[in-house]
């Protein structure tokens, strides 16, 4: 199962992710990611790991494209989720 949830304020974006970041599921990250993505503006990113349980080789694509165009701020609360932030980054 995967949950995608967004927070949008004047200022920033907050992209959170739960659960397994898997196939099918990364198909809905990147075209909400594409929608996202060009109308941001100026605002920043963060992107919430915390509740990221696994990302496979597809998922962690998808972060790497969003931490590459963005240069998020990301939050990881565990060892699990800090392994994949630094290999998102």
């Amino acid at each position: 199962m995967l949950r995608i949830s967004i927070h949008d304020d004047p200022e920033r974006l907050l992209l959170t992710i739960e659960g397994r970041l898997i196939a099918p599921w990364t198909r809905e990250l990147e075209t909400l990611w594409q929608q996202l993505g060009y109308g941001m503006g100026r605002k920043s990113l963060c992107l919430n790991l915390c509740g990221t349980t696994f990302v496979d080789r597809q998922g962690m694509e998808i972060l790497r494209r969003i931490v590459h165009e963005k240069n998020p701020e990301i939050l990881a609360d565990s060892p699990l989720t800090r392994q994949f932030a630094q290999q998102a980054r």
